[in-house]
C-alpha cells in the first residue's frame, strides 16, 4: 500500500491499511492573560504548549485471497497494538525525523462496505504538544567554549560528556546566566598532595565494643550541670542508648575510642548518626 503510513513503537502499519486524511495541528499553546491597571487590555504573563488530537482516517482494503489477514483481524491488530495506558512513539512517512508522544484517545468503530472493505478513524492525544526529533544532535567544544543551538520550538534537555586528561575534583560549566559546579574546587593541581592515612573506618557494633570505653568522656557541653550516666546496650549491627541515668542538667552515657599516644596532625573525623523517634 502507498501513501502517508504510520509506525507505533516501531511497528509499521503500512501493510495493514491505508491512510486516507490526517488531522494533524501545526501547534496548540495556551497564553495566561491577566488585567493590568496600567495599560489598556491584558498582559501576558506566560505562554505554554498544549495537548492536541491527531486524528487519521484510514481505509482497510486486505486482498485476503493473497493471504492478508482480514478486516476484523487487522482491526483487532490494531488495537493490540495502538491501545496502551503509556504514551507510545508515533512516526509518520511524511514527517520521518520526527515523532509524536501520544496514546489512544476516544472510540472509534469500523463502517463496513463490504466484508473486505472498511474504513475508521483513529486519534491520538498529545499529552505535551510537541513533536520530537529522531535524531540528536551533538556538540563539541571549541577553545573550552561550548555552543548550544536548538532550532526546534520548545525547551529540551541537553546531557553533556566530559572526558578528562588528568584527575581533577570538580567540573564547573559556566552559562551566561548561572554557574554549574560538580564536586569540590581545591588547589590540589598546583602542588603534590601527600596521601591520607586512615586512622580507622568502622561500624560501631557489638563486635567492636573492645575498642572502646563507655562513660570516660570529656565533657564540653555544659559540663557544670552535665553529668555521665546511664549505659549504652551494644546491639549486632549498632550501638544505642540502653539507659540515659539521672541529672538535672545534660545527662547520659558516652562512648570514646582512643588512639595511642603518637601525635595526629590534620586529621579529619567524619561520623554518621541514625536518629530514632
Amino acid at each position: 500500500m502507498s501513501g502517508i503510513t504510520l509506525k507505533v513503537n516501531d511497528f509499521d502499519f503500512s501493510p495493514y491499511f491505508i491512510i486516507n486524511k490526517i488531522s494533524r495541528p501545526a501547534f496548540s499553546v495556551i497564553n495566561t492573560l491577566v488585567n493590568s491597571e496600567r495599560i489598556t487590555g491584558q498582559k501576558n504573563i506566560s505562554t505554554k504548549f498544549d495537548t492536541y488530537l491527531i486524528t487519521i482516517d484510514i481505509t482497510i482494503a486486505p486482498e485476503v485471497e493473497k493471504g492478508d489477514k482480514n478486516v476484523n483481524e487487522i482491526v483487532d491488530l490494531i488495537k493490540e497494538k495502538i491501545l496502551s495506558k503509556v504514551d507510545q512513539k508515533i512516526i509518520f512517512s511524511d514527517k520521518p525525523d520526527q515523532y509524536y508522544l501520544g496514546k489512544l484517545e476516544g472510540e472509534s468503530s469500523p463502517e463496513y462496505i463490504t466484508q473486505s472493505l472498511a474504513t475508521m478513524s483513529i486519534q491520538f492525544r498529545v499529552s505535551d504538544g510537541v513533536a520530537y526529533s529522531i535524531d540528536e544532535r551533538q556538540f563539541s567544544s571549541v577553545d573550552n567554549r561550548l555552543s548550544i543551538e536548538n532550532n526546534g520550538s520548545h525547551k529540551s534537555p541537553a546531557s553533556f560528556i566530559a572526558d578528562f586528561t588528568e584527575d581533577t575534583d570538580y567540573l564547573g560549566l559556566l552559562t551566561d546566566k548561572k554557574i554549574i559546579q560538580l564536586g569540590t574546587v581545591e588547589d590540589t593541581d598546583a602542588s603534590t598532595m601527600a596521601e591520607s592515612t586512615v586512622i580507622f573506618n568502622e561500624s560501631i557494633t557489638g563486635t567492636s565494643n573492645r575498642n572502646w570505653s563507655e562513660n570516660v568522656a570529656r565533657i564540653r557541653h555544659t559540663p557544670d550541670t552535665s553529668a555521665l550516666s546511664g549505659r549504652v546496650s551494644w546491639k549486632s549491627n549498632s550501638v544505642e542508648v540502653g539507659d540515659f541515668g539521672s541529672g538535672e542538667g545534660w545527662h547520659g552515657p558516652s562512648v570514646t575510642r582512643f588512639l595511642g599516644d603518637d601525635a595526629i596532625e590534620n586529621w579529619e573525623a567524619t561520623f554518621r548518626v541514625g536518629l530514632k523517634r
